[in-house]
Protein backbone atom coordinates (compact mmCIF):
# COMPACT_ATOMS: atom_id res chain seq x y z
CA UNK A 1 0.00 0.00 0.00
CA UNK A 2 1.36 3.37 -0.97
CA UNK A 3 1.36 6.36 1.37
CA UNK A 4 0.22 9.81 0.47
CA UNK A 5 2.70 12.67 0.42
CA UNK A 6 1.24 14.11 3.65
CA UNK A 7 1.59 10.77 5.45
CA UNK A 8 5.19 10.35 4.29
CA UNK A 9 6.08 13.73 5.81
CA UNK A 10 4.83 12.63 9.26
CA UNK A 11 7.14 9.50 9.50
CA UNK A 12 10.14 10.18 11.84
CA UNK A 13 13.55 9.82 10.27
CA UNK A 14 16.46 8.35 12.39
CA UNK A 15 19.39 10.74 12.38
CA UNK A 16 22.88 9.16 12.55
CA UNK A 17 24.70 9.62 15.87
CA UNK A 18 27.98 11.44 15.37
CA UNK A 19 31.21 11.20 17.42
CA UNK A 20 32.00 14.29 19.46
CA UNK A 21 35.26 14.43 21.44
CA UNK A 22 34.33 15.53 24.97
CA UNK A 23 36.13 18.68 26.11
CA UNK A 24 38.78 18.80 23.38
CA UNK A 25 40.55 21.82 24.93
CA UNK A 26 41.10 19.82 28.10
CA UNK A 27 42.49 16.91 26.14
CA UNK A 28 45.17 19.02 24.46
CA UNK A 29 46.01 20.88 27.65
CA UNK A 30 46.67 17.51 29.32
CA UNK A 31 48.83 16.42 26.37
CA UNK A 32 50.98 19.55 26.69
CA UNK A 33 51.35 19.15 30.47
CA UNK A 34 52.22 15.44 30.17
CA UNK A 35 54.83 16.21 27.50
CA UNK A 36 56.34 18.91 29.72
CA UNK A 37 56.35 16.47 32.64
CA UNK A 38 58.23 13.91 30.57
CA UNK A 39 60.83 16.50 29.56
CA UNK A 40 61.38 17.68 33.13
CA UNK A 41 61.67 14.07 34.32
CA UNK A 42 64.16 13.41 31.54
CA UNK A 43 66.28 16.32 32.73
CA UNK A 44 66.08 15.01 36.28
CA UNK A 45 67.18 11.60 35.04
CA UNK A 46 70.17 13.22 33.32
CA UNK A 47 71.34 14.60 36.67
CA UNK A 48 70.74 11.35 38.58
CA UNK A 49 72.41 9.21 35.93
CA UNK A 50 75.14 11.83 35.40
CA UNK A 51 74.56 11.76 31.66
CA UNK A 52 74.24 15.50 31.25
CA UNK A 53 73.52 18.76 33.00
CA UNK A 54 70.31 20.66 33.42
CA UNK A 55 68.72 22.88 30.86
CA UNK A 56 70.18 26.40 31.38
CA UNK A 57 66.65 27.66 32.00
CA UNK A 58 66.25 25.15 34.83
CA UNK A 59 69.75 25.54 36.20
CA UNK A 60 69.26 29.12 37.38
CA UNK A 61 66.39 27.97 39.63
CA UNK A 62 68.52 25.33 41.35
CA UNK A 63 70.63 27.70 43.42
CA UNK A 64 74.39 27.99 43.60
CA UNK A 65 76.74 25.14 44.51
CA UNK A 66 77.53 24.47 48.17
CA UNK A 67 80.82 23.32 49.71
CA UNK A 68 80.37 19.90 48.08
CA UNK A 69 80.06 21.50 44.64
CA UNK A 70 76.38 20.54 44.22
CA UNK A 71 73.42 22.85 43.81
CA UNK A 72 70.02 22.00 45.28
CA UNK A 73 68.92 19.99 42.23
CA UNK A 74 72.16 18.02 42.10
CA UNK A 75 72.07 17.32 45.86
CA UNK A 76 68.50 15.98 45.75
CA UNK A 77 68.77 14.07 42.48
CA UNK A 78 71.98 12.30 43.51
CA UNK A 79 70.84 11.49 47.05
CA UNK A 80 70.12 7.83 47.96
CA UNK A 81 66.38 8.60 47.92
CA UNK A 82 66.61 9.45 44.18
CA UNK A 83 67.37 5.84 43.21
CA UNK A 84 65.71 2.44 43.31
CA UNK A 85 68.22 -0.26 44.27
CA UNK A 86 67.74 -3.61 42.49
CA UNK A 87 69.36 -5.57 45.29
CA UNK A 88 69.99 -5.51 49.05
CA UNK A 89 73.76 -4.96 48.80
CA UNK A 90 75.41 -1.56 48.88
CA UNK A 91 76.89 -2.08 45.41
CA UNK A 92 73.63 -3.22 43.81
CA UNK A 93 72.54 -1.68 40.52
CA UNK A 94 70.49 1.47 41.06
CA UNK A 95 67.93 2.96 38.70
CA UNK A 96 67.05 6.67 39.03
CA UNK A 97 63.45 7.11 40.17
CA UNK A 98 63.15 9.77 37.47
CA UNK A 99 62.95 6.83 35.07
CA UNK A 100 59.50 5.99 36.41
CA UNK A 101 58.54 9.66 36.19
CA UNK A 102 59.38 9.59 32.50
CA UNK A 103 57.35 6.42 31.96
CA UNK A 104 54.49 7.82 34.07
CA UNK A 105 54.15 11.01 32.05
CA UNK A 106 54.65 9.13 28.76
CA UNK A 107 51.78 6.75 29.58
CA UNK A 108 49.44 9.63 30.48
CA UNK A 109 50.53 11.48 27.35
CA UNK A 110 49.49 8.51 25.20
CA UNK A 111 46.17 8.20 27.04
CA UNK A 112 45.21 11.83 26.54
CA UNK A 113 46.56 11.94 23.00
CA UNK A 114 44.50 8.99 21.76
CA UNK A 115 41.54 8.99 24.17
CA UNK A 116 41.17 12.10 26.26
CA UNK A 117 38.04 12.62 28.40
CA UNK A 118 35.50 9.75 28.06
CA UNK A 119 31.77 10.00 27.49
CA UNK A 120 29.34 9.36 30.35
CA UNK A 121 28.54 5.81 29.23
CA UNK A 122 32.23 4.79 29.12
CA UNK A 123 33.43 6.66 32.22
CA UNK A 124 34.55 3.42 33.87
CA UNK A 125 37.56 3.37 31.49
CA UNK A 126 38.71 6.63 33.04
CA UNK A 127 39.42 4.73 36.25
CA UNK A 128 42.62 3.46 34.58
CA UNK A 129 44.37 6.84 34.32
CA UNK A 130 42.72 7.86 37.60
CA UNK A 131 44.46 5.01 39.44
CA UNK A 132 47.76 5.93 37.76
CA UNK A 133 47.30 9.55 38.80
CA UNK A 134 46.51 8.57 42.39
CA UNK A 135 49.78 6.62 42.53
CA UNK A 136 51.61 9.57 40.99
CA UNK A 137 50.22 12.13 43.40
CA UNK A 138 51.02 9.90 46.40
CA UNK A 139 54.61 9.66 45.19
CA UNK A 140 54.76 13.43 44.70
CA UNK A 141 53.60 13.98 48.28
CA UNK A 142 56.17 11.53 49.66
CA UNK A 143 58.97 13.04 47.53
CA UNK A 144 58.16 16.56 48.73
CA UNK A 145 58.13 15.26 52.30
CA UNK A 146 61.60 13.75 51.82
CA UNK A 147 62.97 17.04 50.50
CA UNK A 148 61.44 18.95 53.40
CA UNK A 149 62.18 16.61 56.31
CA UNK A 150 65.11 14.41 55.27
CA UNK A 151 67.27 16.27 52.75
CA UNK A 152 66.40 19.82 53.78
CA UNK A 153 67.02 20.84 50.16
CA UNK A 154 64.51 21.97 47.56
CA UNK A 155 65.04 20.75 44.01
CA UNK A 156 63.40 23.19 41.57
CA UNK A 157 63.28 20.63 38.77
CA UNK A 158 61.60 18.12 41.10
CA UNK A 159 59.06 20.70 42.24
CA UNK A 160 58.32 21.46 38.58
CA UNK A 161 57.63 17.78 37.87
CA UNK A 162 55.35 17.47 40.90
CA UNK A 163 53.52 20.68 39.97
CA UNK A 164 52.90 19.36 36.46
CA UNK A 165 51.63 16.16 38.02
CA UNK A 166 49.22 18.20 40.13
CA UNK A 167 48.07 19.97 36.99
CA UNK A 168 47.24 16.64 35.39
CA UNK A 169 45.25 15.59 38.46
CA UNK A 170 43.26 18.83 38.30
CA UNK A 171 42.56 18.45 34.58
CA UNK A 172 41.52 14.83 35.14
CA UNK A 173 39.00 15.88 37.77
CA UNK A 174 37.53 18.36 35.30
CA UNK A 175 37.58 15.69 32.58
CA UNK A 176 35.41 13.28 34.58
CA UNK A 177 31.93 13.09 32.97
CA UNK A 178 29.73 14.02 35.95
CA UNK A 179 26.43 14.02 34.04
CA UNK A 180 24.85 12.79 30.86
CA UNK A 181 25.23 14.94 27.74
CA UNK A 182 22.22 16.80 26.48
CA UNK A 183 22.35 15.12 23.13
CA UNK A 184 23.20 11.59 22.14
CA UNK A 185 26.80 10.92 21.07
CA UNK A 186 28.81 7.84 20.26
CA UNK A 187 30.24 6.20 23.41
CA UNK A 188 33.98 6.89 23.81
CA UNK A 189 36.42 5.17 24.17
CA UNK A 190 35.76 1.75 22.71
CA UNK A 191 37.06 -1.22 24.66
CA UNK A 192 39.51 -2.03 21.87
CA UNK A 193 40.97 1.50 21.88
CA UNK A 194 41.22 1.61 25.68
CA UNK A 195 42.97 -1.75 25.89
CA UNK A 196 45.37 -0.79 23.09
CA UNK A 197 46.36 2.42 24.92
CA UNK A 198 46.78 0.55 28.22
CA UNK A 199 49.06 -1.93 26.46
CA UNK A 200 50.99 0.96 24.90
CA UNK A 201 51.46 2.47 28.38
CA UNK A 202 52.84 -0.81 29.74
CA UNK A 203 55.19 -1.11 26.76
CA UNK A 204 56.37 2.46 27.30
CA UNK A 205 57.24 1.59 30.90
CA UNK A 206 59.20 -1.47 29.78
CA UNK A 207 61.00 0.49 27.04
CA UNK A 208 62.00 3.20 29.50
CA UNK A 209 63.29 0.62 31.95
CA UNK A 210 65.19 -1.25 29.25
CA UNK A 211 66.81 1.88 27.82
CA UNK A 212 67.75 3.14 31.27
CA UNK A 213 69.07 -0.28 32.31
CA UNK A 214 71.30 -0.40 29.24
CA UNK A 215 72.42 3.18 29.84
CA UNK A 216 73.14 2.63 33.54
CA UNK A 217 75.00 -0.62 32.89
CA UNK A 218 76.97 1.09 30.12
CA UNK A 219 77.82 3.97 32.44
CA UNK A 220 78.99 1.57 35.15
CA UNK A 221 81.04 -0.35 32.59
CA UNK A 222 82.69 2.84 31.37
CA UNK A 223 83.45 3.88 34.94
CA UNK A 224 84.97 0.47 35.71
CA UNK A 225 87.02 0.54 32.52
CA UNK A 226 88.23 4.05 33.30
CA UNK A 227 89.20 2.93 36.79
CA UNK A 228 90.94 -0.15 35.39
CA UNK A 229 92.81 2.02 32.88
CA UNK A 230 93.80 4.41 35.63
CA UNK A 231 95.10 1.58 37.81
CA UNK A 232 97.06 -0.28 35.13
CA UNK A 233 98.49 3.01 33.92
CA UNK A 234 99.65 4.06 37.36
CA UNK A 235 103.47 3.89 37.50
CA UNK A 236 103.38 2.28 40.95
CA UNK A 237 101.13 -0.51 39.70
CA UNK A 238 103.27 -0.94 36.58
CA UNK A 239 106.38 -1.24 38.73
CA UNK A 240 104.69 -3.81 40.98
CA UNK A 241 103.43 -5.79 38.00
CA UNK A 242 106.86 -5.69 36.37
CA UNK A 243 108.68 -6.86 39.50
CA UNK A 244 106.37 -9.82 40.08
CA UNK A 245 106.90 -11.28 36.59
CA UNK A 246 109.38 -13.92 35.61
CA UNK A 247 111.43 -12.88 32.57
CA UNK A 248 110.37 -14.60 29.35
CA UNK A 249 112.95 -16.01 26.94
CA UNK A 250 112.97 -13.67 23.92
CA UNK A 251 116.09 -14.48 21.89
CA UNK A 252 117.72 -11.81 19.74
CA UNK A 253 118.99 -12.29 16.21
CA UNK A 254 122.71 -12.08 15.54
CA UNK A 255 122.06 -9.29 13.00
CA UNK A 256 119.37 -7.62 15.10
CA UNK A 257 118.56 -4.03 14.16
CA UNK A 258 118.23 -1.89 17.27
CA UNK A 259 116.87 1.59 17.85
CA UNK A 260 119.10 3.19 20.44
CA UNK A 261 122.51 2.05 21.65
CA UNK A 262 123.15 -1.55 20.48
CA UNK A 263 125.31 -2.09 23.57
CA UNK A 264 122.74 -0.74 26.06
CA UNK A 265 122.18 -2.62 29.31
CA UNK A 266 118.42 -3.02 28.89
CA UNK A 267 116.55 -4.48 25.92
CA UNK A 268 113.06 -3.55 24.78
CA UNK A 269 111.29 -5.91 22.37
CA UNK A 270 108.05 -4.71 20.80
CA UNK A 271 105.67 -6.90 18.79
CA UNK A 272 103.79 -4.88 16.20
CA UNK A 273 102.02 -4.58 12.87
CA UNK A 274 102.74 -1.87 10.28
CA UNK A 275 99.00 -1.48 9.60
CA UNK A 276 98.03 -1.09 13.28
CA UNK A 277 97.45 2.53 14.33
CA UNK A 278 98.20 1.85 18.00
CA UNK A 279 101.42 0.12 16.91
CA UNK A 280 102.39 3.35 15.18
CA UNK A 281 101.75 5.19 18.46
CA UNK A 282 103.90 2.67 20.33
CA UNK A 283 106.68 3.15 17.74
CA UNK A 284 106.59 6.93 18.21
CA UNK A 285 106.58 6.60 22.01
CA UNK A 286 109.48 4.12 22.01
CA UNK A 287 111.52 6.40 19.78
CA UNK A 288 110.94 9.19 22.30
CA UNK A 289 111.97 6.85 25.13
CA UNK A 290 115.08 5.83 23.19
CA UNK A 291 116.04 9.50 22.83
CA UNK A 292 115.37 10.32 26.46
CA UNK A 293 117.22 7.30 27.79
CA UNK A 294 119.96 7.18 25.18
CA UNK A 295 122.57 4.67 26.22
CA UNK A 296 120.31 2.86 28.67
CA UNK A 297 118.01 0.90 26.35
CA UNK A 298 118.00 -0.67 22.92
CA UNK A 299 114.77 -1.46 21.07
CA UNK A 300 114.14 -4.45 18.79
CA UNK A 301 111.06 -4.90 16.60
CA UNK A 302 109.20 -8.20 16.19
CA UNK A 303 106.58 -8.82 13.51
CA UNK A 304 103.05 -9.85 14.37
CA UNK A 305 100.93 -8.96 11.30
CA UNK A 306 97.21 -9.23 12.07
CA UNK A 307 96.58 -10.63 8.61
CA UNK A 308 95.65 -14.22 7.79
CA UNK A 309 97.87 -14.12 4.68
CA UNK A 310 100.76 -15.03 7.00
CA UNK A 311 99.19 -15.26 10.46
CA UNK A 312 96.93 -18.33 10.87
CA UNK A 313 94.96 -16.79 13.75
CA UNK A 314 91.32 -16.90 12.48
CA UNK A 315 90.34 -13.74 14.38
CA UNK A 316 92.22 -11.69 11.76
CA UNK A 317 89.96 -12.72 8.86
CA UNK A 318 88.35 -9.32 9.31
CA UNK A 319 89.72 -6.08 10.62
CA UNK A 320 91.17 -4.44 7.53
CA UNK A 321 94.84 -5.38 8.03
CA UNK A 322 94.98 -7.02 4.61
CA UNK A 323 98.33 -5.41 3.76
CA UNK A 324 100.12 -6.19 7.01
CA UNK A 325 101.92 -9.31 5.76
CA UNK A 326 103.04 -7.65 2.52
CA UNK A 327 104.23 -4.59 4.50
CA UNK A 328 106.48 -6.81 6.63
CA UNK A 329 107.77 -8.52 3.49
CA UNK A 330 108.43 -5.10 1.89
CA UNK A 331 110.58 -4.02 4.87
CA UNK A 332 112.60 -7.23 4.82
CA UNK A 333 112.84 -7.20 1.01
CA UNK A 334 114.29 -3.68 1.18
CA UNK A 335 116.95 -4.96 3.57
CA UNK A 336 117.71 -7.94 1.36
CA UNK A 337 118.16 -5.70 -1.69
CA UNK A 338 119.53 -2.46 -0.25
CA UNK A 339 120.92 -3.30 3.17
CA UNK A 340 120.35 -1.69 6.56
CA UNK A 341 119.77 1.86 5.30
CA UNK A 342 117.12 0.74 2.81
CA UNK A 343 115.46 -1.33 5.54
CA UNK A 344 115.26 1.64 7.92
CA UNK A 345 114.01 3.92 5.15
CA UNK A 346 111.30 1.45 4.11
CA UNK A 347 110.20 1.05 7.73
CA UNK A 348 109.99 4.83 8.05
CA UNK A 349 107.81 4.98 4.92
CA UNK A 350 105.55 2.22 6.22
CA UNK A 351 104.91 4.08 9.47
CA UNK A 352 104.62 7.49 7.81
CA UNK A 353 102.24 6.31 5.06
CA UNK A 354 100.30 3.81 7.12
CA UNK A 355 96.96 5.28 6.04
CA UNK A 356 97.80 4.48 2.39
CA UNK A 357 98.11 0.74 3.00
CA UNK A 358 95.15 -1.02 1.32
CA UNK A 359 92.48 -2.15 3.75
CA UNK A 360 90.76 -4.56 1.34
CA UNK A 361 91.74 -8.15 0.45
CA UNK A 362 94.34 -8.62 -2.28
CA UNK A 363 91.85 -9.71 -5.02
CA UNK A 364 89.89 -6.47 -4.52
CA UNK A 365 92.89 -4.12 -4.70
CA UNK A 366 93.41 -1.81 -7.66
CA UNK A 367 96.50 -2.11 -9.88
CA UNK A 368 98.02 0.92 -8.14
CA UNK A 369 97.45 -0.67 -4.73
CA UNK A 370 98.97 -3.96 -5.89
CA UNK A 371 102.12 -2.11 -6.99
CA UNK A 372 102.28 0.20 -3.96
CA UNK A 373 105.34 -1.38 -2.32
CA UNK A 374 107.19 -1.59 -5.64
CA UNK A 375 106.61 2.14 -6.15
CA UNK A 376 107.99 2.88 -2.69
CA UNK A 377 111.01 0.68 -3.41
CA UNK A 378 111.59 2.72 -6.57
CA UNK A 379 111.57 5.89 -4.45
CA UNK A 380 114.39 4.34 -2.42
CA UNK A 381 116.31 3.55 -5.65
CA UNK A 382 116.05 -0.21 -5.10
CA UNK A 383 116.32 -2.63 -8.01
CA UNK A 384 112.73 -3.41 -9.01
CA UNK A 385 113.24 -6.99 -10.18
CA UNK A 386 115.34 -7.90 -7.16
CA UNK A 387 112.83 -6.31 -4.80
CA UNK A 388 109.93 -8.16 -6.44
CA UNK A 389 111.80 -11.45 -6.09
CA UNK A 390 112.65 -10.75 -2.44
CA UNK A 391 108.98 -10.05 -1.65
CA UNK A 392 108.22 -13.70 -2.40
CA UNK A 393 111.34 -15.04 -0.66
CA UNK A 394 110.74 -18.09 1.58
CA UNK A 395 113.50 -16.79 3.85
CA UNK A 396 111.43 -13.71 4.66
CA UNK A 397 108.32 -15.86 5.12
CA UNK A 398 110.24 -18.01 7.60
CA UNK A 399 111.41 -14.91 9.46
CA UNK A 400 107.82 -13.68 9.87
CA UNK A 401 106.60 -17.16 10.81
CA UNK A 402 109.21 -17.46 13.57
CA UNK A 403 108.15 -14.12 15.06
CA UNK A 404 104.48 -15.16 15.00
CA UNK A 405 105.31 -18.49 16.65
CA UNK A 406 107.29 -16.69 19.35
CA UNK A 407 104.36 -14.31 19.93
CA UNK A 408 101.99 -17.26 20.26
CA UNK A 409 104.37 -18.91 22.73
CA UNK A 410 104.35 -15.72 24.79
CA UNK A 411 100.54 -15.59 24.77
CA UNK A 412 100.26 -12.61 22.44
CA UNK A 413 97.04 -12.38 20.44
CA UNK A 414 96.91 -8.63 19.72
CA UNK A 415 99.51 -5.91 19.34
CA UNK A 416 101.31 -3.77 20.30
CA UNK A 417 102.96 -5.65 23.16
CA UNK A 418 106.14 -4.31 24.75
CA UNK A 419 108.71 -6.27 26.78
CA UNK A 420 111.54 -4.82 28.85
CA UNK A 421 114.26 -7.35 29.67
CA UNK A 422 111.77 -10.15 28.98
CA UNK A 423 108.97 -8.72 31.15
CA UNK A 424 105.75 -7.42 29.66
CA UNK A 425 105.05 -3.73 30.31
CA UNK A 426 101.64 -2.24 31.00
CA UNK A 427 101.27 1.50 30.55
CA UNK A 428 104.02 1.71 27.93
CA UNK A 429 102.36 4.81 26.45
CA UNK A 430 103.30 7.00 29.45
CA UNK A 431 106.75 8.45 30.03
CA UNK A 432 106.09 8.15 33.77
CA UNK A 433 106.07 4.37 33.34
CA UNK A 434 109.54 4.37 31.82
CA UNK A 435 110.79 6.77 34.46
CA UNK A 436 109.50 4.45 37.19
CA UNK A 437 111.08 1.35 35.61
CA UNK A 438 114.37 2.54 34.17
CA UNK A 439 115.28 4.43 37.32
CA UNK A 440 115.32 1.23 39.40
CA UNK A 441 116.48 -1.52 37.05
CA UNK A 442 119.85 -3.10 37.80
CA UNK A 443 122.29 -3.67 34.97
CA UNK A 444 121.93 -7.29 33.69
CA UNK A 445 125.00 -9.49 34.18
CA UNK A 446 124.56 -11.06 30.74
CA UNK A 447 122.95 -10.17 27.45
CA UNK A 448 120.00 -12.16 26.08
CA UNK A 449 120.83 -15.22 24.02
CA UNK A 450 121.21 -14.57 20.30
CA UNK A 451 119.22 -16.47 17.72
CA UNK A 452 120.69 -17.54 14.37
CA UNK A 453 121.24 -14.79 11.82
CA UNK A 454 118.39 -14.07 9.42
Amino acid sequence: MSLSAAEQLTIPVCQPVSFVQPKPWLRWAAVVIAAAGWYVSYRAFGVSAQTGGLDPLLTKFCGGPDESGLDNCGAVLTSPQAYLALGPNAGSLRIPTATFGMAYFAALLVWYLFIGPPTYERRKWFLVPALVLIGGILYSVSAIQVMAQVLNRWCAICIAAHALNGGLVLLSLIAWPWRRPRREVLPHPTARLALAVILAGVLLLLVHLLVVFVQVVGSITRERMAEYTRIVGDPEFVRWDFQRQAAADIPLYADEVFAGNPDAAHTVVVFGDFQCTVCKQSHEMLMEVARKYAGQIRIAFRYYPQDTACNPNPRFRTGGHFSACRAVAAAEAARAVGGLEAYLNMRALLWERQNLLPKVPLPQQSPAQLELFESWAAELNLDGAAFQQALESPVIADRVRSDIELANKLGISAVPVVFLDGKRILGWSKLETWEALLGELPVPTSQPESAPSR
